[in-house]
């Protein structure tokens, strides 16, 4: 599961990384929310726990990055 995850949204950020190149961070904001909720779901955080630690642990940028 942790691969499929993984797979689906680094792949998804990747592709899409030229493209939002520049852009507000209020229009960023979706993808940020899916790349956390991905982290969250890879390495089981609770909401309320930060996500910087998961983003370092999987070796993921944060997407303003």
């Amino acid at each position: 599961m942790i691969q499929l995850v993984m797979s689906l949204v680094m792949s998804c950020s990747d592709y899409y990384n030229s493209v939002l190149f520049g852009l507000p961070a209020s229009t960023l904001s979706p993808l940020r929310w899916i790349q956390n909720s991905a982290a969250g779901l890879v390495l089981v955080f609770s909401q309320q726990s930060h996500i910087t630690p998961a983003l370092q642990q999987l070796h993921w940028l944060p997407v303003k990055f």
